[in-house]
Formats: C-alpha cells, sequence, structure tokens
C-alpha cells in the first residue's frame, strides 16, 4: 500500500467476482482480448507513418493494460504468449534516441502523438509491475527522456501540440508519475511538474486554478452549447473534452501521491466534486460527443451521443483514486452506479465488443468499427482497463483490515496488518435481493478490523455477525448498519467461519433526472431500470409516467431470460396509474441486442 492510500486495490491473482461481472470478465478474455490482432497493434509503430491528426499509438496501450489484468487474474492462459509477443514487438520500434512513437518526424508533438505516448508509458509500467521486466522501465525511461529533450523543441508548445487546451498531451502527468514512483529519478520528476506549470499558462486549461474555485469553471472549459458542437469540437479552443480531462485528474492524484502536495489532492477533490455537480447523470457517467455539456442538469433532454465509453472507464478509475487517497465512501457509491450501469451497459453480451456511447433513451450502436484504420475503436479498447479490474476493487486492503467496496459474489484473499492472509467469501444475489454474506477465513483467530460500505441507498441496513470463532461481540445480533453513506466498521478477534450478514433494503425509488419536469429514473439498489421493447411488445410508454407507491414497493428484480443471458440481466414489472403493466428491466441489459429489436427507454417517473 502507497503510504498516502488510505485503501489499496488488490492484486488481480487475489480477487475473483462470481455472478454476472464474472461472466462479463470471462467472456471479454476469450471474445475480446484474446481475438485482437497483435501484428495490427503493432504495424503503426513500426511504420511511423502517422502525420499527427490520428490516435493509433493508444490502441497498444489500453490493450495491453486490460490483458495484463485479465491474464494476471487467470482468466485466460493464451493472454501470456499474445502480451508478450507485444511488449517484445514494441520494444524492437524504440529508435535510438529513445522514441516509441507511430509517428513521422516531422510530426512529432502534433496534436495527438504525446497522448499516444501516454499509452506506450502505462503499457511499459503495467508489464513491468506484473513481470519485473527490467527492459519496460528502461524502455519507458528512453520516452520520457526523450519527450523532456522535445517539448521545447515542438514549434506550437506542449499545450498547443494536442487538440483540447492540451488536455490529451498534459495527461501524460499520470505515466510519469507513475515512473518517477519506480524509478526515483529526479528528472522525471521534474518534467511531470512541468505538467503543471502548463496549466498555468493563459492559453492552458488552468485546471488547478479551477479547483482552488470550483464554482467558477474558466470560459476555456465550460461545456460545448449543444447547439453548435460540430462547428467547435474539434477546435484547439475546446477544453471540455471529458474524457481527457478526467485522466488529468487522475495525474494529480498520482502527483500528489510523488510529491505529498496537498494541493494536488485538493484540485482532484474539487474537480471531481464539479464534474459530479454539473456531468454525471443517473447512469453514474456523463458527456456528451465527448464533452462535458451540463448534463447533470439536462438529462430529460435527448442528449447527442450520450455517454462515452471511455469517459465512464475513466470516471471509474478515478473514483478509484479518489476513495484510495481518502477512504471517503462517497467514491465507492459513485462506483458502485458507474459499475452496475455506465460500465456494465457498454459491453456487448457476448464481450466482443463496447458500445461507443450509450444513450439514456434508444438503441445501444456498436459502430465506429474500425477507427484511424484499426479494426478497433478507443472505446473497444478501453472498456477492458476497467470491467477486469472490477474485483480488485470489489474488496480492498486498508490500514487496519478489510473493505468491503463493492457487494459482489466471489472469493478475494486479503492480507492483514499483522501479515497474515485471510479469505474472503461473499455470497449475495444483489439486485434480486438484498442479503450479502460474508464468510471470513484468516486461518487462525486474529484481530484486525472489517469495514463494510453501506450504500448511500440502503436506508435502514443491518448486521448481524455470528460463525465459528466466538471472538467476543454480539454475534448473531442485528444491529443497525450505519447511517447510509458511511462504513459499518467492527475491530475485534476474528476467527476462521465467522460469518457477517448484511441485509441492504432494496425497495425501489424514484431518483430526479433534472429537466423541465419533476420527475426522474427507477432504480432498485444500484440498477437503474429501463422499459426494453422486448419486455413491452405493444410499444414504449409516453412520458412521464405516474406509478403509485404501492407499485414501487412491490417492484423486484429477477434473472430474465428475455433479456439477457442467465445471470447477466434482470427484469420486473410495475402497474402504472392508467392500469397498464410495464415490463422493466436493468438498463445495463436494456438495448443489448444493439439494434430496433430491443428499442429502450429511460422512464421519467413520478409517484
Amino acid at each position: 500500500m502507497h503510504p498516502r492510500d488510505h485503501l489499496s486495490p488488490l492484486h488481480p491473482a487475489d480477487a475473483r467476482c462470481e455472478g454476472s461481472f464474472a461472466s462479463r470478465i470471462r467472456n471479454c478474455a476469450v471474445h475480446q482480448l484474446a481475438t485482437v490482432d497483435i501484428e495490427e497493434l503493432l504495424h503503426p509503430f513500426r511504420t511511423r507513418g502517422e502525420a499527427g491528426h490520428t490516435w493509433q499509438a493508444e490502441f497498444w496501450g489500453k490493450w495491453i493494460t486490460g490483458a495484463i489484468t485479465a491474464w494476471q487474474a487467470g482468466e485466460n492462459p493464451v493472454l501470456a504468449d499474445r502480451i508478450a509477443r507485444a511488449v517484445d514487438g514494441l520494444l524492437a520500434t524504440q529508435a535510438a534516441d529513445g522514441s516509441i512513437t507511430t509517428h513521422a518526424n516531422a510530426a512529432l508533438g502534433n496534436n495527438w502523438e504525446v497522448w499516444g505516448r501516454k499509452y506506450v508509458l502505462l503499457g511499459l509500467l503495467a508489464w513491468h509491475q506484473a513481470s519485473g521486466d527490467r527492459r519496460a522501465i528502461r524502455a519507458a525511461l528512453g520516452v520520457a527522456d526523450h519527450l523532456a529533450t522535445q517539448l521545447d523543441a515542438f514549434a506550437p508548445g506542449l499545450l498547443r501540440s494536442g487538440l483540447f487546451r492540451g488536455l490529451p498531451a498534459t495527461s501524460i502527468l499520470e505515466p510519469l508519475c507513475l515512473l518517477h514512483r519506480v524509478t526515483g529519478e529526479a528528472r522525471i520528476l521534474a518534467l511531470a511538474q512541468r505538467i503543471t506549470e502548463e496549466w498555468a499558462k493563459p492559453e492552458g486549461p488552468d485546471l488547478l486554478g479551477w479547483a482552488e474555485d470550483p464554482g467558477r469553471r474558466p470560459d476555456r472549459l465550460k461545456p460545448v452549447p449543444a447547439a453548435i458542437w460540430w462547428e467547435n469540437w474539434f477546435e484547439w479552443g475546446n477544453g471540455a473534452k471529458a474524457y481527457e480531462m478526467l485522466s488529468c485528474i487522475e495525474g494529480l492524484c498520482e502527483l500528489h501521491r510523488e510529491t505529498g502536495d496537498p494541493r494536488m489532492l485538493r484540485a482532484a477533490l474539487n474537480l471531481s466534486e464539479a464534474i459530479v455537480r454539473d456531468e454525471i447523470a443517473v447512469t453514474g457517467s456523463g458527456s456528451e460527443h465527448e464533452c462535458w455539456g451540463g448534463c447533470a442538469h439536462d438529462q430529460q433532454r435527448p442528449l447527442l451521443q450520450f455517454q462515452e465509453t471511455c469517459t465512464a472507464v475513466t470516471w471509474a478509475k478515478l473514483c478509484v483514486q479518489l476513495l484510495r487517497l481518502t477512504g471517503d465512501p462517497i467514491w465507492g457509491h459513485r462506483l458502485e452506479r458507474t459499475v452496475w450501469n455506465a460500465l456494465a451497459g457498454a459491453q456487448r453480451p457476448d464481450g466482443g465488443w463496447w458500445t461507443r456511447h450509450a444513450p439514456l433513451t434508444g438503441e445501444r450502436d456498436p459502430r465506429p468499427m474500425t477507427q484511424v484504420d484499426m479494426s478497433q475503436n478507443c472505446c473497444v479498447v478501453n472498456g477492458p482497463r476497467a470491467l477486469c479490474a472490477v474485483p480488485s476493487w470489489a474488496v480492498m486492503e486498508g490500514r487496519e483490515g478489510p473493505n468491503v467496496v463493492l457487494h459482489l459474489p466471489g472469493r478475494w484473499r486479503v492480507q492483514l496488518p499483522d501479515g497474515t492472509s485471510c479469505r474472503i467469501a461473499i455470497t449475495t444475489r444483489l439486485p434480486e435481493n438484498g442479503t450479502v454474506l460474508i464468510r471470513l477465513d484468516p486461518g487462525r483467530p486474529v484481530r484486525f478490523r472489517l469495514s463494510l460500505r453501506i450504500p448511500a441507498w440502503a436506508s435502514g441496513a443491518t448486521v448481524a455477525v455470528g460463525g465459528g470463532g466466538g471472538g467476543g461481540g454480539s454475534n448473531g445480533e442485528s444491529t443497525p448498519a450505519a447511517a447510509p453513506s458511511g462504513w459499518w466498521s467492527e475491530e475485534r478477534i476474528w476467527s476462521p467461519g465467522d460469518e457477517i450478514r448484511l441485509e441492504l433494503p432494496l425497495t425501489a425509488r424514484i431518483e430526479a433526472m433534472p429537466g423541465p419536469l419533476a420527475a426522474g429514473g427507477i432504480l432498485v439498489g444500484p440498477v437503474l431500470l429501463a422499459a426494453d421493447h422486448r419486455l413491452n411488445p405493444n410499444g414504449l410508454p409516453r412520458l412521464p409516467l405516474v406509478i403509485p407507491r404501492k407499485e414501487l414497493d412491490r417492484l423486484a428484480l429477477r434473472p430474465s431470460l428475455a433479456v439477457a443471458p442467465a445471470g447477466l440481466g434482470w427484469a420486473g414489472s410495475v402497474t402504472v396509474a392508467d392500469g397498464t403493466t410495464l415490463g422493466l428491466c436493468d438498463w445495463a441489459s436494456a438495448g443489448n441486442t444493439w439494434d430496433a429489436q430491443s428499442r429502450y427507454q429511460t422512464l421519467l417517473a413520478m409517484t
């Protein structure tokens, strides 16, 4: 665990989900990660033919970071050889000056070129962490040193070298900090700190300035008006690019770890809270045509190309960063919403593809099937980076003991503060019912603190402790878990076989979706619901709906083959005020045929 962290994700080999997320990860590993053409990923590095307007370099780094996580988790043994070939092939393209790039020399520093170096560094660092291969660190140092020599040579400067106020290029802050952590090289940290100095320039994105006063967003970062997005989306002055801004904030988290500078963490928190306030929708993600557009305030309007998958992936990763650094469960609540809805809903059920955007109402769309002359697109290779990490996020190690963050079924192994290994088994059928059984096996009686995140939606949750150990406390007695938005925590001597029974009330509720109507979306636990055409063959309803409170109280979800393979989808029904019966399913399953057969509608409802 990093000394500045409160919590630490588990190694992928020590974390394994069961149930729906296990199926999603396995499908991804077999039908996507293992089928990518490695030679296609490497070809642009060998030819160096890009002129600056495309982003082929990111595909190698995104694919390999997701594949490494899946391989470490044991999801697909064929990934080992594919990863090794991808690493060897990339290292063979490093030039004598240290550069690894897909761009011609004349285009170095143009538009997406430095962004591509970021993903080269992230992939090399992930491989070194997984394998201990020092070649990866030597190569990464070469890439960083070459960048340092080039910064002043870039004709337009680093900010002008990339689109979107320099956000893509300056997001290289994250891997530079990670490289410094491995090497301790002062020059690498100096290069990372120079990035924040670039932000402060008059033409820069001014992220730190905005962070000091998050209520006053600079004009250069304000959302792009939907009416004119096509005119200025590709302009350099558009500083509202969502995914790239989130990547920069991730870099601030890593810079705080390297320097201890509290301003960096404060900035990351303030910026993220401003994004929650203005941009994150009921699905747990946001963005309109890949930019911030004030989505949180305007969810009743049809949003243009809503919720880019790259945005959902990076938002989930940022929530994990802030949960690690603060221990504040609010980031666990936000992560949970994103994982169950925006992330799961972006993946095709067979695991072989991801949607680029996921509208609140309409159809999921697999396009584009190719991007910048590659048989991939940016979101397809990005989705696995978050999905395959979900088991490692579900249970984390804390300074005093394990923390259960996501209430998913599975098996985990944690190291306790005294060095003892403890196995944790979680059994639950969420979102069918709210019972979560947690069984501990520390091998011998040992004192530590167990913490369970109590979701913000679980008012009235209770905990009962019992089982084999009898190590003290009120075994078997059910007690209030905690106020919602908190942790339930108990330090005691835990013994092999001890069990904790967490009861999370799953009453359906309506959560506001801001807009002109006083109406919102229907949720059960962390799961947003939608009406899918397959469950409503006579047509989707006219909105808004009036649903009697008693109908919400009786709404329950059950596994449904009508909307997804077993274990991947749930459905239920309610009777609305006009007497018609409405079929509902989890939002992630709605639209998952990716055509008109499963056209869907996120409901606007009121009681």
